[in-house]
């Protein structure tokens, strides 16, 4: 999926979840500290939501945020800082992700097998 159908269903989830708050997108948006404007046109995947508006929206909605952060295939900032304190697991994701000839689709599956083995290192650590 390229990026542009990627924005479109991820914008589409996000209004669905707006429907079920039954807020205005002007509601929303003041409620997060940013414009109906852009909330209008992240709901159209016209552009990707901010990181922050992504953190707002989870908030806001009673929704995890690994949820809408996975709707644009990104990690929450939590998760990626965890990786990024533990260097064997830094070193092996930027060696997997930079591997040419990789589909999205390929990329995506090795997203979803590197978070669980992070999380299973990191809980190792934590016991």
């Amino acid at each position: 999926m390229d990026k542009n159908e990627q924005r479109k269903q991820a914008g589409a989830k996000l209004k669905e979840l707006r429907k079920t708050t039954k807020l205005s997108i002007f509601k929303v948006g003041r409620a997060i500290g940013m414009s109906g404007n852009y909330i209008s046109q992240i709901e159209r995947g016209e552009r990707p939501a901010s990181d922050a508006a992504l953190v707002a929206l989870a908030d806001l909605y009673g929704v995890d945020q690994k949820e809408l952060f996975g709707l644009y295939g990104k990690l929450p900032n939590e998760e990626v800082n965890m990786i990024m304190q533990m260097p064997e697991l830094r070193n092996l994701f930027t060696e997997v992700t930079s591997k040419t000839g990789l589909t999205d689709e390929d990329r995506k599956e090795m997203l979803e097998e590197f978070k669980i083995i992070a999380k299973k290192y990191y809980n190792k650590g934590c016991d």
